[in-house]
């Protein structure tokens, strides 16, 4: 079964973000098209209207981007004499009918698309970009696939283009049988497959936040590729295509609620200084909010510059809650989530709401390595080691795995392989800056861990907030005046970790100080 199109750019297209995972399971991402103007303008060898790339990207796109409007009436008879609806769905990459003549730009915008657009079905949990990217090669099984995903169902494509026609087949499976639910290239139709009941609210959402330009929206997708890469070059270069993408089309909304994620990972990331960072984030996210108040993506990227960059802890709460309530499948809001609850003392919350997005994403080294951060700061040191230390042999160039794990190792009384498992990986993750420090000052070496204090200082003096990871090597160290002043510092320094201050183990030693309270109550935080 096939289907062909020949729609308008009136057709309403759409592509919810995912947004940056700096831990992303590695693999293969189709080229990109050409990148947009690091100077602005227009971008570089970008199509132009006349262009036939361009119009066979729309033709292909009105395929993947028709919504459910007017498919109720098939979905309540297909809904007799079936059984429950299907709760999880894949969509692996769509391919080239013939291998060597596909268009990539095009199976991966198709891909995300439809991906983002089933995502707003509500009841329906769709696994990600970055979980099914794996499986873009010709020879892979489709129900295989599933199995390894552990979901109900699997949807498989492909795409061929001819002068200004395409040619997309599609086939919904069944994982536990292997049986075809149903053929065709609608998602409404898939939708109806599944067998899930949609008011009319759901439906409208679905379509929301579009962009009716095509090169804006080809812009975005390789942003989305690029934020893929999970590297701080690749935020940057995504950043970029999402700029080109809000200045063709300025009402679109997740274009500019993707700049605010990559900002906010920049910052929180130590490599763009928090200031910086968090005021164009903020800004890119009021943006958003403004073009779509209920935007999912916006609401969660408001979130954490209120978190992150304003420490206003409950206000980021409401909108992370707001964006899980529109997008359940949000893993990201559910990871911010955690972390502002082990802000706030909950710790067994944070610990489910961890688990919950690795739920979604099982194949994120990110929300992994998240799930062995909250279990280090409810002092469960052995699980957290099992999860960590699973993380660095699956991925050993996963940074953020292996300083969560160097945490663990010092205060679990072995800092000596903590020094090893930090050898040679210095690249930048929340948290990353006093581990090194921490690990020598435990094993007695205090001209390398003062050498650290220095290193951190110098930061510091570049904008970056080092307050609260002072004050951890200050502490390792035996310096408890040295410690508070550090921690007084963090409360005006962006420090990204303060809101953890009351459940670090390493500031243990300094917690019944009168002035460590004076600062959780100044931060807020009790």
């Amino acid at each position: 079964p096939q289907a062909e199109t020949t729609r308008s750019p009136e057709a309403g297209l759409e592509s919810r973000a995912a947004g940056g995972d700096p831990g992303q399971a590695a693999a293969p991402l189709p080229p990109p098209v050409p990148p947009p103007a690091r100077t602005g303008g227009a971008p570089d060898e970008a199509p132009t209207a006349s262009d036939p790339r361009r119009r066979r990207l729309l033709l292909g796109l009105g395929v993947a981007a028709i919504a459910a409007v007017g498919g109720s009436w098939l979905l309540q008879e297909r809904r007799r004499g079936q059984g429950a609806p299907l709760r999880s769905i894949a969509v692996l990459p769509f391919r080239p009918l013939v291998e060597g003549a596909g268009d990539p730009a095009l199976e991966f915008g198709m891909t995300d698309t439809l991906i983002n657009r089933l995502s707003g079905v509500p009841g329906l949990v769709v696994r990600p970009l970055s979980s099914v990217r794996r499986y873009a090669a010709p020879d892979h099984d489709a129900v295989r696939a599933g199995r390894e995903l552990d979901t109900e169902a699997v949807l498989e494509g492909h795409v061929s283009t001819e002068s200004e026609r395409i040619r997309v087949t599609a086939r919904l499976l069944e994982v536990a049988t292997g049986a075809a639910l149903w053929s065709g290239a609608l998602a409404g139709e898939i939708v109806s497959a599944l067998r899930f009941e949609m008011t009319a609210r759901d439906r409208r959402q679905m379509l929301d936040h579009a962009t009716n330009d095509v090169l804006a929206w080809q812009l975005y997708v390789n942003g989305r590729y690029h934020s893929a890469r999970g590297t701080p070059e690749g935020f940057r270069r995504a950043i970029e295509y999402f700029e080109a993408a809000e200045r063709q089309d300025p009402g679109f909304a997740l274009a500019a609620a993707g700049q605010a994620d990559l900002w906010a990972v920049l910052g929180v990331f130590t490599v763009v200084p928090p200031v910086d960072a968090f005021a164009r984030a903020g800004a890119a996210a009021e943006r958003a909010l403004q073009l779509a108040p209920d935007l999912p993506e916006a609401l969660a990227a408001m979130g954490h510059v209120l978190v992150q960059g304003r420490r206003d802890w409950h206000g980021g709460e409401q909108l992370y809650r707001r964006a899980i309530a529109g997008k359940p499948s949000h893993a990201r809001a559910h990871m911010w989530l955690a972390n502002n609850c082990a802000y706030q003392g909950r710790l067994n919350e944070a610990l489910a709401e961890a688990r919950r997005a690795q739920e979604l994403e099982p194949l994120s080294l990110n929300f992994a390595a998240n799930v062995g951060l909250i279990l280090y700061f409810m002092r469960d040191y052995r699980p957290a080691l099992a999860q960590l230390e699973s993380l660095v042999e699956a991925a050993p160039e996963f940074p953020l795995a292996r300083h969560h794990l160097a945490r663990v190792l010092v205060a679990s009384g072995d800092p000596q392989r903590a020094i090893a498992v930090l050898d040679g990986h210095d690249a930048p993750a929340p948290g990353a800056l006093s581990n090194l420090g921490r690990a020598y000052a435990a094993t007695g070496r205090k001209e390398l861990a003062t050498a650290e204090v220095g290193r951190l200082e110098d930061l510091g003096g570049q904008g970056f907030g080092v307050g609260f990871d002072l004050a951890l090597i200050h502490v390792a160290l035996g310096d408890t005046t040295s410690a508070l002043e550090a921690i007084e510092r963090a409360v005006h320094d962006g420090s990204q970790t303060i809101g953890f201050l009351n459940s670090e183990p390493g500031l243990d030693p300094i917690r019944d100080q009168s002035r460590f309270h004076d600062v959780s109550r100044q931060l807020g935080l009790g």
